[in-house]
């Protein structure tokens, strides 16, 4: 987790003094590795209450409130300038419709000669005009509303709304062994699972979802991937 956080954090390139915002901040270990390690200001946002209630305790904890704010917002109702933004693996929360909104905020809300760094899951641009017409395994059953962009529909949307692809980086060989450890640790601890009421039905759902993505990332037909933002 650490390495890549320091991989987005070396896309933005923070100066001393910088205010940063991070769209979709999950639980805060973005913030606080950043808070920790770099002399900056942080604007973090989420629209899951559960996240913003454990983000926030994580970061009084580590004795970081003046440099890191948790807000719970939703990114459309950004209105400020920042000198960077990261948001990871958030786009594909965003879903279809709101590719371009999502792109239209990075650009609204980055100063002129700021960087964003984004971290995101894609779909194939072979794959994607099938994908975006059905609903798959991980849309019914893990995450419902989700929606992966592929690379073409990314680039349109950075492009449309005055930004450009500085850098970018894929990770899908990363990913497909990530999700083979993960599989085989999720086996390894099952008696503890199911001491905590989880069903067979509930086992055999999480070892295709994972051997399904493991299977995806190592195909190539989906892929992660690192990028950043400059304004054109």
């Amino acid at each position: 987790q650490n390495n890549k956080y320091q991989k987005l954090i070396d896309l933005i390139k923070p100066n001393n003094g910088d205010k940063i915002l991070e769209i979709g901040c999950g639980w805060g270990g973005f913030a606080e590795y950043l808070g920790k390690k770099y002399d900056v200001k942080l604007d973090c946002i989420t629209i899951s209450k559960k996240q913003f209630e454990y983000a926030k305790k994580r970061i009084h904890k580590c004795g970081l409130n003046e440099k890191v704010n948790i807000e719970i917002k939703d990114y459309r109702d950004l209105k400020n300038k920042y000198n960077s933004i990261a948001s990871i693996e958030m786009i594909e929360a965003v879903g279809q419709n709101y590719l371009e909104s999502y792109f239209k905020t990075i650009k609204d809300n980055l100063s002129d000669d700021g960087r964003a760094a984004i971290q995101a899951i894609t779909i194939d641009d072979n794959m994607f005009d099938r994908y975006k017409n059905k609903t798959d395994f991980i849309q019914k059953y893990i995450f419902p509303g989700g929606f992966l962009p592929s690379k073409n529909i990314i680039n349109k949307y950075v492009s449309e709304n005055g930004l450009a692809i500085k850098s970018y980086d894929s990770y899908a060989d990363h990913y497909s062994d990530t999700l083979a450890i993960w599989r085989n640790e999720f086996n390894k601890k099952w008696d503890l699972d199911k001491k905590q009421g989880f069903d067979l039905t509930f086992k055999r759902m999480w070892e295709f979802y994972l051997s399904y993505c493991e299977a995806g990332f190592k195909s190539k037909n989906i892929d992660l991937i690192q990028f950043s933002l400059q304004n054109k």
